[in-house]
C-alpha cells in the first residue's frame, strides 16, 4: 500500500491536486494494487517477502472475484471500526460529518486496523483472521 501513496506524494508535490482528490486516488490506487497482487501473485511485497501466499481453504489460488471479496471484506470491516471508533471518540455519529471526513480517516485508521487485524490473527486458534474467514481463504507459508 506504500507505492501508490507514493506516487500520489510524488505527483501532489509536483501537481496542485485537492486533497480529497489525492486521498480518493490514494484509496483507488491502493485498493488495485492490493487486489491484483493478492490475485496475480498471491500476496502484497510483504506477505511475498516474507514467503506468505493467500490461497482459498481449498488451497486453490484465489480468483479475482476470491480477491475482491476479500479486500471488500476488509475494508468493510475496516470502515465499520472506524466509525466505531469515530462514535466513542466523538461520543456521537452525524453523517454529514462522517462522510466529509470519511476519507480524511481512511488512511491513517485503515492502516490501524489491518494491523489490528493482524494481530488478531495472533490469538486465534487456527491462526486465520476474520476477513480471510468470512472470504474463505487463508494465508499460508510458499512451500
Amino acid at each position: 500500500m506504500l507505492v501508490p501513496y507514493l506516487i500520489l506524494l510524488f505527483l501532489s508535490s509536483i501537481l496542485a491536486f485537492d486533497q480529497m482528490l489525492i486521498q480518493a486516488l490514494t484509496f483507488i490506487l491502493s485498493s488495485c494494487y492490493w487486489v491484483y497482487m493478492t490475485y496475480k501473485h498471491e500476496g502484497t511485497v510483504g506477505k511475498l517477502v516474507l514467503n506468505l501466499r493467500v490461497i482459498t481453504q481449498d488451497g486453490e489460488p484465489l480468483s479475482l472475484e476470491r480477491s475482491i471479496l476479500r479486500f471488500m471484506i476488509t475494508w468493510g470491516l475496516s470502515m465499520v471500526l472506524t466509525l466505531i471508533s469515530q462514535a466513542i471518540v466523538f461520543q456521537r455519529i452525524e453523517l454529514i460529518s462522517v462522510l466529509v471526513t470519511l476519507l480524511n480517516t481512511v488512511n491513517s485508521l485503515y492502516g490501524f486496523w489491518i494491523l489490528a487485524f493482524c494481530v488478531s490473527v495472533a490469538f486465534m486458534r487456527n491462526k486465520i483472521g476474520f476477513h480471510d474467514k468470512l472470504a474463505k481463504t487463508m494465508v499460508v507459508y510458499n512451500s
